[in-house]
């Protein structure tokens, strides 16, 4: 027998004796139990670390906090340790058993944790005698609504999507016609909105009443499945929107939109904090109101069939009046926004919104529930009680943003999107309703500010250094020899003026050289596009596919780029981190400016604590979330060991200010070969 397998046999013999932390190593350690699954198995020794780490946070029930770099295996260094934990506690406690659920950003991470990491997995824990299992939830819009597809079917969809209405038909049912496929991810195509708002779920569905939600639902077969599972992969969102339904309870058990956990691991942490934010407070906007007032206006259509119906008439008229007085509501913060000549503002003086009369409102919930309680049709009552909840939230952020002020932990601020309320604050939120009630697992590439993962800790949770495990890793990949880190040596020079020229110029010359294959990654989107309208015709001139953010469905683009093979893609915002593109395809990425925020209200209000806690805002906020962003950028371009290329910053203020800012930026890097002379480039394209 070799070592490996005298492993599997020993660990498991004794699986419920040992430490967690010497399980960790006989699975990781040269000639351990992964070397018996893996050919040429390579043993990573920051792996292991990072999954000591992580045991430790558990066996003390401190949160663990972790930056690891690409290629450190950050998958299995957070599931090995948090899966033995729970599941050697689950077969030991059969009455009293714990969960795990595990969270990414992205669906794309999701799936991939899901179909390909956790069933390997599952395959090395049956055999040291910790068999598992697992459920993939995602939120009710990524799936079918069999209840909304049965009435797109007796309806007929409308011509402009009849074509694909077909072929998503084809695509979900077998050969009796049975629907057996709901999960819109692997359809072979990429819904339209207008396909999917007929046919997918979403928080308007009538589950409570649904006929298929017992059976047939594959949303609440998931949900139904969960129960039994040891692990739930799921994502930010999900995870946040179960926290808030759990904190509106009062935390009691089985009050969740998931059920219970115990052990929380967040990948891709740097995004917390945001994610958090979009569900701790609301947003008011033309697309809400309008699409509550359009379900209203539909139900009673749906209900009264005579246009001349009393009931009927009524209904639209309190939806017009509805939509007169939401809409005085956004002419003045229109007009407040165009004196102030502002793109955002914190609204402090609310005596414009006095005359508001929020009547029509209240008139339209009463309605409602009216119009419920005579209906004598369950499920219609259902609708209509729901609809009316819906108008009463409604009802109850527009007053509060007119009459409440801004407090310390909570800020109301406009901009022309629509009204917001935002916490100032996120930490204590997440520190209640998150830390101080789970084991945590934290995880990310970019998440180490400075010497150390403080701030980020402080940030997310203000959680000191005693109540948490931490480390952090550089990615194994040899940056030194294969990455150029390129900033132009007049970059300083160029001007505000000549600005642009300057950076269209060099985008022009190291496309040339690298022969397409690079991401042009930009912090806005009009500059974006300002580009691509200046490049794009000279690079297809040169034979290369340009591609922008915005022309196709995010994943389309990214297979365009792959298949082309010398494809150019202009990309901001959420092309700077997420794509994985490993070998000659992407050689370069050039970043047109440091990724600060616009200021906003939210940002301006952060600072104002930092300020009043004695630490340094501009520090803490500004410099650590561009940081957060530059790094995600420049971990674009080197994917895998054999990757070469080159990193190229054109704003020039990267070197002068190293003495202050910059330095944050040029220190967050791996060793690189750094010139500021493109020619010194060529080598790192070849």
């Amino acid at each position: 027998m070799t070592l490996a397998t005298d492993i599997i046999q020993y660990l498991r013999q004794n699986i419920f004796k040992l430490r967690l932390g010497d399980i960790v190593k006989a699975i990781f350690q040269p000639n351990g139990v992964l070397s018996h699954y893996f050919d040429g198995y390579q043993f990573r020794k920051d792996q292991m670390t990072m999954s000591l780490v992580i045991a430790e946070g558990l066996e003390q029930n401190k949160c663990s906090i972790i930056e690891a770099g690409t290629g450190t295996g950050k998958s299995f260094a957070e599931l090995i340790p948090t899966l033995l934990a729970v599941v050697r506690h689950n077969i030991l406690n059969r009455d009293n058993p714990m969960k795990l659920i595990v969270t990414t950003h992205t669906i794309t991470l999701q799936s991939q944790l899901y179909y390909n990491d956790v069933p390997f997995l599952e395959r090395v824990f049956s055999d040291i005698g910790l068999p598992f299992k697992s459920v993939l939830l995602k939120g009710k819009s990524n799936y079918i609504c069999l209840q909304k597809l049965e009435k797109a079917l007796k309806r007929n969809p409308n011509e402009a999507i009849k074509d694909e209405f077909n072929l998503l038909l084809d695509s979900i049912t077998d050969e009796a016609g049975n629907v057996v496929q709901g999960d819109k991810e692997k359809l072979p195509f990429q819904p339209s909105e207008t396909l999917w708002e007929c046919v997918g779920g979403g928080l308007e569905s009538n589950c409570d009443n649904c006929r298929y939600r017992e059976e047939g639902c594959f949303y609440y077969h998931l949900k139904d499945y969960a129960e039994e599972a040891d692990v739930i992969i799921g994502n930010h969102f999900l995870l946040m929107a179960d926290l808030i339904a759990r904190q509106k309870s009062g935390y009691k058990p089985g009050t969740g939109i998931v059920p219970d956990y115990h052990v929380v691991v967040i990948d891709e942490a740097h995004h917390l904090e945001d994610v958090a934010s979009g569900f701790i407070g609301f947003t008011i906007d033309a697309e809400r109101v309008n699409r509550t007032l359009d379900r209203v206006q539909a139900l009673y259509n749906f209900l009264y069939k005579d246009y001349q119906t009393e009931r009927r008439v009524k209904a639209l008229e309190l939806c017009h009046e509805v939509k007169k007085m939401v809409e005085e509501i956004f002419s003045i913060t229109r007009r407040e926004l165009e004196a102030s000549d502002a793109h955002s503002m914190i609204w402090s003086d609310k005596s414009a919104f006095r005359r508001i009369d929020f009547s029509p409102l209240e008139e339209l919930e009463n309605y409602l529930l009216f119009t419920a309680v005579r209906t004598n049709v369950e499920a219609l009552e259902a609708k209509f009680n729901s609809l009316a909840n819906r108008v009463k939230v409604l009802k109850e952020e527009l007053k509060q943003f007119v009459y409440l002020q801004n407090e310390f932990d909570e800020i109301y601020w406009v901009d022309q999107n629509g009204l917001h309320k935002t916490p100032a604050e996120i930490a204590s939120h997440l520190r209640e309703m998150l830390f101080d009630r789970h084991n945590v697992v934290t995880t990310s590439a970019t998440i180490k500010f400075d010497k150390d993962l403080s701030v980020f800790a402080r940030r997310i949770g203000n959680l000191q250094e005693h109540e948490y495990v931490s480390t952090f890793m550089q990615s194994p990949f040899n940056y030194k020899d294969n990455v150029c880190f390129y900033v132009p040596s007049y970059a300083l020079d160029c001007g505000n003026e000549g600005y642009d020229a300057y950076c269209v110029r060099e985008m022009y010359e190291l496309v040339k050289m690298s022969k397409g294959r690079a991401f042009l990654l930009f912090t806005s989107i009009e500059t974006m596009k300002e580009y691509h309208s200046i490049l794009s015709k000279e690079f297809e001139k040169m034979g290369y596919l340009t591609l922008m953010q915005g022309q196709y469905d995010r994943r389309v683009l990214i297979e365009k780029f792959k298949e082309h093979g010398n494809a150019v893609l202009f990309g901001s915002d959420t092309f700077w981190e997420g794509i994985d593109i490993r070998g000659r395809e992407l050689s370069l990425v050039v970043i047109h400016k440091l990724p600060f925020n616009v200021p906003t209200p939210v940002t301006k209000a952060r600072e104002a604590i930092l300020r009043k806690q004695g630490r340094d805002p501009f520090l803490e906020n500004v410099v650590f979330s561009a940081v957060t962003k530059y790094k995600q950028g420049f971990g674009r371009l080197i994917r895998h060991e054999g990757d070469k290329g080159v990193f190229c910053v054109l704003d020039g203020r990267i070197l002068s200010k190293k003495d202050s800012y910059g330095k944050y930026f040029l220190s967050s890097m791996p060793e690189t070969q750094i010139t500021v002379d493109r020619e010194r480039t060529k080598p790192f394209f070849e």
